[in-house]
């Protein structure tokens, strides 16, 4: 599945295939979880793409799922990966493991609907123990900043996480207002640009 702003600048993110979690519902952030044969389809689905596009440079998540995913795109492309922690999923502290059924018996009524809402109000909402949604963003920056350059220079594809992308999406994108489920093996073309940072109190 392939979404393309009509962009130039770009580098392409795409999202690591399916694990037996992401059949469950459940919350895997930083567990390390491999993928299912369906998740090998999914991440030959997006080779195509990257092909296409002339992606010369690989960057991961360093996550199992995430370098399961790149080792199939790498293999096809004849590029060697590079891991970058900063890619990882939201750690979501007590919440890993759990059902999303679940999450609202755990962590109080309307905690799933809080964290699903990108709403700017919700931005420092965490899981007990995890990383809250502005710390997400400002790693995701600090990725950006530090590639801009590369972005600039070279065709560059990003083997990550679902909740990054929407993050992503939302710093980078902030016109869309409604940000969809990503799906596993989704590829989103984004404008590489310099991010925004704020300071807070």
């Amino acid at each position: 599945m392939i979404n393309r702003p009509d962009q130039r600048n770009i580098f392409h993110a795409f999202r690591h295939g399916e694990t037996p979690w992401n059949r469950e519902r459940r919350l895997q952030g930083h567990s390390e979880v491999s993928i299912t044969k369906e998740g090998e389809e999914q991440a030959k689905s997006v080779i195509p793409f990257l092909k296409k596009a002339g992606v010369n440079i690989l960057i991961s998540s360093d996550l199992l799922r995430a370098k399961q995913t790149a080792a199939i795109v790498s293999s096809e492309l004849g590029l060697e990966t590079t891991f970058d922690a900063r890619l990882r999923e939201v750690y979501l502290g007590q919440g890993q493991g759990k059902l999303i059924e679940e999450v609202d018996a755990y962590f109080g009524k309307s905690f799933w609907k809080r964290w699903s809402d990108f709403g700017p109000i919700y931005d420092d909402l965490r899981f007990p123990g995890g990383e809250s949604k502005r710390d997400v963003d400002e790693r995701i920056r600090s990725f950006l900043d530090s590639h801009a350059e590369l972005f600039r220079d070279r065709v560059v594809a990003l083997c990550t996480h679902g909740f990054v992308m929407t993050r992503m999406l939302k710093i980078l994108r902030p016109e869309i207002k409604d940000i969809w489920h990503i799906q596993n093996g989704e590829c989103i073309e984004f404008e590489a640009k310099a991010t925004e940072r704020k300071s807070f109190p």
